[in-house]
């Protein structure tokens, strides 16, 4: 999933790409008819805390055993990184 169109031209056969706004919860709800089940989530994509904040409320009810989430969140000079890992 990616924002940008050109990030098709990194669709082979076992990848798809789909083009929406993370933040976006209408993006979310097609992507979930599309793609009822996910089995790893690696969310490595916006750095505002709305769009963390939507992809994990929107995602995280249909992940598979394995939940993945990365996160990089600007605060002032600071930078708040964290990765989880849930099982």
């Amino acid at each position: 999933m990616d924002i940008e169109e050109a990030c098709r031209v990194y669709e082979n056969d076992w990848t798809s790409i789909s083009i929406g706004d993370q933040a976006d919860r209408g993006f979310w709800k097609r992507f979930k008819q599309e793609h009822p089940r996910i089995d790893v989530l690696i969310d490595d994509g916006g750095h505002q805390p709305e769009q963390q904040l939507a992809t994990l409320e929107e995602m995280l009810p249909i992940c598979g055993r394995r939940r993945f989430i990365s996160a990089r969140t600007y605060m002032g000079n600071a930078t708040a990184s964290t990765l989880t890992c849930m099982a």
